[in-house]
């Protein structure tokens, strides 16, 4: 269709059909996609957005901070049902997820949802959410989704430094989407690697990649305060003033994720590891792991008993 004149940005063109005019709309929904003017891919995600919404809200009928699924039951809900949602049509949309603001709707969705399926503060970072799920971030997810969908039907492949067509060349489909998602999630990781945000979290977990391999992890809420650093626990509380001071009862100055865990005596009788211990080694360790888990768990209810006898 051609039109003529100028385009005005406060009055729509003129589509006569007969003696009437066709109605113009500023957005539409076509196979599921919805899509505004000038290609605008944004009122999409916010469509998702609400809809993940509406799942999560279904979900908290089940979930809960302190008990729920095993991890294994949500991660098949989340990539089985909750990307999905999120995903759907990302061969269209990939290329868009270069731009900042498209980007940032789609990991305020999975912000949402990760929130909702396990038992982080309030304040974690996105970035160190996605780390502690073990799920590739949806964006990177997209884009892998989009080049395979490309190099299946044998188009160019988009110039956005992510993998190009002679690292594919002479592979078989199969191999090509293991290079691809290989690719996307070194990409991942570097991003990890070179964020501000998460740093707590990076110190157990520099290789994001790894959490995924491991056979027992199942965080609850009491390990997740100890791996983000944000959570019950005074120093943090009175940062955001929430509590009247940030010492611990054993009268150390900052009560922190670090003192909890290695260096308070009140819990000496619970830490049963060397307290030098590497902290990438309490994930990677299944023995660790387990030991540190009880840890967390004993140590935050004592924690809690000291503060209700001080009440």
């Amino acid at each position: 269709m051609l039109l003529k004149g100028i385009l005005s940005n406060t009055r729509p063109p003129w589509v006569r059909n007969g003696p009437r005019n066709l109605p113009y709309q500023k957005r539409t929904k076509y196979l599921g996609i919805t899509v505004a003017e000038r290609l605008n891919f944004l009122p999409h995600f916010q469509d998702v957005r609400l809809r993940l919404i509406k799942i999560t809200g279904q979900f908290k009928r089940v979930l809960r901070k302190k008990w729920g699924p095993s991890l294994r039951n949500i991660r098949t809900w989340w990539s089985g049902l909750l990307s999905a949602v999120a995903l759907y049509g990302a061969e269209v949309w990939f290329r868009e997820i270069e731009k900042g603001y498209i980007r940032r709707a789609v990991e305020r969705c999975q912000r949402i949802v990760t929130y909702a399926i396990l038992p982080f503060c309030r304040t974690v970072s996105t970035e160190a959410m996605q780390v502690l799920l073990g799920e590739l971030p949806w964006h990177l997810q997209a884009i892998g989704r989009g080049i395979l969908y490309e190099v299946r039907n044998h188009r160019d492949l988009p110039d956005n430094g992510y993998i190009g067509a002679d690292d594919l060349e002479g592979l078989t489909t199969k191999q090509k989407k293991n290079k691809i998602f290989e690719k996307l999630h070194q990409v991942w990781a570097d991003d990890w690697r070179d964020t501000m945000k998460g740093r707590v979290t990076y110190r157990f977990v520099p290789d994001p990649k790894k959490i995924k391999t491991l056979t027992n992890y199942a965080p609850t809420m009491e390990e997740l305060f100890i791996f983000t650093g944000h959570g019950s626990m005074n120093a943090y509380l009175y940062d955001r003033n929430l509590s009247d001071t940030p010492e611990c009862d054993c009268g150390a100055p900052n009560e922190n994720w670090q003192h909890i865990l290695n260096e308070c005596p009140l819990y000496d009788e619970l830490r049963t590891w060397d307290p030098t211990e590497p902290l990438i080694n309490l994930l990677n360790n299944s023995t660790l792991y387990l030991k540190q888990k009880t840890y967390c768990a004993g140590a935050f209810e004592l924690r809690k008993m000291r503060g209700i006898d001080n009440a």
